[in-house]
């Protein structure tokens, strides 16, 4: 997923001031996948400095083996959220392609 593509990708593709006047059953699913996209993207890059904020509480530490251990615990609560993530991406994705009737290829791709 390329983040100036869910960056600029409107939310919903159809209706007035679109060029896609009538909206569909898919343009809902599509409209959940571009709202998923936009949240991936967000957290990812909050993840992202939440990871760099904790790395930067490890050098600043001075070797207090309190501040050391609270920053590590910081990194792995961040990675498990990361793990989480990408978790429930998979059931998301999982779901519309179900509900859409389409296969289980690449991710974030239905079939409408």
């Amino acid at each position: 997923m390329n983040i100036a593509y869910a960056a600029l990708t409107p939310l919903v593709q159809c209706g007035p001031g679109t060029a896609k006047l009538e909206c569909t059953i898919c343009d809902l699913f599509q409209l959940a996948q571009n709202i998923y996209n936009f949240v991936i993207v967000f957290a990812f890059v909050l993840a992202l400095g939440a990871l760099v904020w904790a790395g930067f509480k490890i050098m600043t530490s001075a070797g207090d083996p309190g501040k050391y251990k609270d920053a590590v615990g910081k990194i792995r609560t961040i990675l498990i959220g990361i793990a989480i993530l990408l978790l429930a991406g998979f059931v998301v994705d999982l779901v519309l392609k179900v509900l859409v009737g389409g296969s289980l290829g690449p991710w974030n791709k239905l079939p409408c």
